[in-house]
């Protein structure tokens, strides 16, 4: 008698635990139009939102930014940097210095670098997922939002949410953690 047993008893209690745990797909709306979402790959003078903050950064941090890609040996103009240039930059210069309008949150580089780009309307950086990374453009897209506000839970599992707001503290409470896993 040929008998099949139930991989399951392979297993210690703990990975069972983990077997059991079953995780929530969560679709969201966010309040940000494609303008306000900082393009992480391409050069910001070719993208709307990264034009639009060129032309809100103070003269004096662009200048010393400038300064700091020159010195590097870098092409100095900010327009040729990809979104995620930027934002690294910005990150050089806070461990210097504070951004214009942001009051240092300590030792976090990224999160100063953050509130400069949330302050100058930047809502959250755009990027093409794995899969579509090398394509024409076309795949579908990764996003981080820098203010949890702007997003609402609409459906889970594909059952949509009657009431958002309390999808958003049956998230936190199930474990997901939607917004802090995307938090930089």
């Amino acid at each position: 008698m040929n008998r099949q047993r139930n991989p399951r008893t392979f297993l210690s209690p703990e990975q069972r635990a983990a077997v059991d745990r079953r995780g929530h797909l969560y679709e969201v709306s966010i309040d940000a139009e494609q303008e306000h979402l900082l393009s992480w790959d391409i050069p910001i003078g070719d993208d709307a939102a990264g034009r639009a903050l060129l032309a809100g950064i103070e003269p004096e941090l662009r200048a010393n930014l400038e300064e700091l890609l020159d010195e590097a040996g870098f092409n100095p103009e900010l327009d040729v940097l990809t979104g995620k240039e930027l934002y690294q930059i910005l990150q050089k210069w806070a461990s210097e210095e504070a951004l214009p309008g942001v009051e240092t949150v300590g030792d976090n580089l990224k999160q100063d670098a953050a509130l400069y780009l949330q302050k100058k309307g930047v809502r959250g950086i755009i990027y093409p997922d794995q899969l579509s990374r090398g394509s024409d453009g076309s795949g579908t897209r990764n996003i981080v939002v820098f203010d949890d506000a702007l997003i609402t839970i609409v459906a889970r599992d594909g059952q949509a949410i009657v009431r958002p707001e309390l999808a958003r503290a049956e998230a936190d409470a199930d474990g997901a953690k939607l917004v802090e896993a995307c938090k930089l």
